[in-house]
């Protein structure tokens, strides 16, 4: 092959690779909550799966907030962590919704403050865990009333609109970012 087609040769391959690059780009440029697949390496390639993520719109006075989604994996693992940029919240934690006991138990309420409230009996609390897991072939449902991630320590209320970027810490997938578009419900 001549000098001549060997340079038309590459630029067809660059050409090429920057046209399914604009495709792959357009394609993940969506303003609602498609689905993100994500492969973290931890030793193996473990493909997690995150779909219908959304965080709650909160009221301008609240100090906390709460994130949801629904993450599959093709093998068992769990979420164990959450974190967020310091510029969006204080604190992350992964929590779920419980009934309360006797009263007198404390949980961590999304009310205007940070620390403990005191709930009565029957009421729904929230308490904070080590691990969500997520098994193969049944899907972690991250929802109101049940498993969610707490963001404490708000810096500005979320609003309809916003994002946030939410990494999500997997005991074998390792680390996955996820963006959160804000929203009244669930998607």
């Amino acid at each position: 092959m001549n000098t001549v087609n060997r340079i038309a040769l590459r630029r067809l391959i660059a050409a090429t690779g920057v046209a399914i690059f604009s495709l792959v780009a357009v394609a993940c440029d969506s303003d609602d909550a498609a689905d993100t697949t994500v492969a973290a390496t931890n030793g193996a390639v473990t493909e997690v799966t995150v779909s219908g993520q959304w965080a709650r719109t909160s009221p301008m006075d609240a100090a906390n907030g709460a994130a949801y989604a629904t993450i599959a994996c093709p093998s068992d693992d769990a979420l164990v962590g959450a974190a967020v940029d310091a510029t969006a919240a204080q604190k992350v934690e992964l929590h779920e919704t419980v009934m309360g006991g006797a009263t007198g138990d404390t949980a961590m309420g999304m009310g205007s403050g940070m620390g403990s409230e005191t709930t009565m009996a029957g009421q729904m609390t929230m308490q904070p865990v080590d691990r969500i897991e997520c098994l193969a072939g049944a899907p972690a449902e991250l929802k109101p009333g049940g498993y969610h991630i707490m963001l404490f320590g708000l810096v500005n209320p979320l609003k309809i609109g916003d994002t946030l970027s939410i990494t999500l810490t997997f005991e074998r997938a390792g680390d996955v970012v996820v963006v959160f578009p804000v929203l009244e419900a669930a998607p």
